[in-house]
């Protein structure tokens, strides 16, 4: 008797110890029970948890539980963060596979611009002086059609050397190995 007793809190003690271990990332969920933040709604952490807990056959059907009810994702179930390729504000949305997608380019003005085309297509990254300007320009060639003017003429000194140094980039990107 003395025996199943030990061995019957043994387990039990076991058991406190060993379940938290299996509940995933439920700290970001904790926000979630406070009933006076703004994202509190009744059932929100328990989907939360269950999201985290979940395998992954059932998690796409908790996720679209949760946001029919949040109206925002899951906490926890973004990836890390992706960093940026390039930091100038006038083309900080541009990745290398942008760049490398548009081939060689057709102009390349050192300290000033670097173009591409493909004879519909213009596409061009320009820093005149290095100081104060940078511009992003697409256009389609046939009609002219400016697609995207993205000119930002109030540049710190930070954003300044990031522009010249990552139009430089841009310039000689087909050739490195990243392109490949």
């Amino acid at each position: 008797m003395r025996k199943s007793i030990v061995l019957g809190l043994l387990a039990l003690a076991f058991g406190v110890f060993v379940s938290p271990a299996f509940a995933g990332n439920v700290e970001d969920c904790e926000f979630l029970k406070d009933k006076s933040h703004p994202d509190y709604a009744p059932g929100l952490y328990g989907l939360c948890v269950a999201w985290h807990n979940a395998d992954e056959n059932a998690k796409d059907e908790l996720a679209d539980k949760f946001f029919d009810k949040a109206g925002f994702e899951v906490p926890g179930s973004g990836g890390p963060e992706e960093p940026q390729d390039f930091y100038c504000p006038c083309w900080a949305e541009v990745t290398f596979a942008d760049i490398c997608a548009l081939g060689a380019p057709v102009a390349v003005t050192p300290g000033v611009q670097v173009a591409f085309s493909n004879g519909i297509v213009f596409e061009g990254f320009l820093s005149p002086d290095g100081e104060t300007i940078c511009r992003h320009t697409v256009q389609t060639l046939p009609g002219n059609e400016v697609v995207l003017d993205n000119l930002i003429t109030t540049l710190s000194a930070e954003e300044a050397l990031d522009c010249q140094a990552e139009r430089d980039i841009i310039g000689a990107l087909y050739l490195d190995p990243l392109c490949d």
